[in-house]
């Protein structure tokens, strides 16, 4: 299993800032404040929030340290890393949002009331983020964070699909993982993003509407989520 860190993030301007004020969002926010999307959703009660914030991790952080302590839980829509304030700080901290409510209360139960996610050995401090989203009712159970990508091997390998993807869509990846295939050329790919919203959303349409992929035979699935619940 691979995996890999995290992008870039540009220096908020002040119209950032202004904008951040009236929609309810903190002025440090680093994402793209004008998508709608990214707004607060001041009107929702604090037990229907799905999003969460994470403070205490180490400066140097990536996805993969995050979402690989978070089990049982469920499916995660976004995993937002800011790095901005470390100077001041001295720690790093993160967003993170699950598709569904019943996911939100399991995380809520096990890391925030309990607080027993460790990110780098250090044991992390989880709130309720102020910044709330609702579930998302309109995504189909079986959408995830994770593509199950099959293919010729010369296409379905990480360099060959981020050289594709890089210009494209913006994303960072968990993990990878390569799974077994009996077919001689053949190969079987998982990767883990980040993050569903924008991210294996967009990998899964480029990859199911694309004329390169199609013509070629390149097939994709959602794979489970390793921080969703166990049956």
């Amino acid at each position: 299993m691979a995996r890999y860190g995290r992008g870039h993030q540009r220096p908020a301007t002040k119209g950032d800032q202004f904008l951040a004020k009236v929609t309810g969002m903190s002025p440090n926010y680093r994402g793209d404040i004008r998508n709608v999307n990214n707004h607060s959703a001041i009107w929702l009660p604090n037990h229907l929030n799905t999003a969460f914030w994470i403070e205490d991790l180490p400066p140097d952080v990536v996805p993969f340290e995050i979402l690989d302590g978070i089990h049982n839980c469920g499916r995660v829509y976004a995993v937002h890393i800011t790095t901005e304030r470390i100077h001041e700080i001295g720690y790093a901290a993160a967003k993170i949002v699950f598709m569904d409510l019943e996911g939100a209360r399991r995380f809520y139960h096990r890391y925030v009331r309990q607080q027993r996610l460790v990110v780098g050995g250090v044991r992390a401090f989880v709130v309720r983020n102020r910044i709330k989203v609702a579930e998302q009712k309109g995504l189909a159970r079986y959408f995830s964070r994770c593509l199950l990508i099959n293919g010729i091997w010369t296409i379905v390998n990480l360099d060959f699909l981020a050289a594709y993807f890089d210009p494209l869509i913006k994303y960072q990846i968990d993990c990878t993982v390569q799974h077994f295939n009996p077919n001689p050329g053949m190969a079987t790919l998982e990767i883990r993003f980040a993050s569903f919203r924008a991210q294996a959303q967009m990998a899964y349409k480029i990859l199911t509407e694309d004329p390169f992929f199609v013509d070629n035979g390149v097939t994709v699935a959602f794979a489970r989520d390793p921080c969703d619940r166990q049956f």
